[in-house]
């Protein structure tokens, strides 16, 4: 099931040079979010316990 996700101070001009980098590697935006909150997550439970990647 997908979800909406709102993200603030995402405004128009991050939107735009995210989407035109996505373009120009053939990718969606939503890959790009996707893969920095999966990465973001794995920091999170990497500290929480005790192993922190630098």
């Amino acid at each position: 099931m997908t979800r909406t996700l709102e993200i603030r101070g995402f405004n128009d001009k991050v939107h735009e040079k995210l989407g035109n980098l996505a373009t120009q590697k053939g990718i969606s935006i939503n890959s790009i979010v996707r893969d920095a909150v999966d990465k973001w997550l794995e920091q999170q439970q990497s500290e929480e316990s005790g192993n922190t990647i630098l």
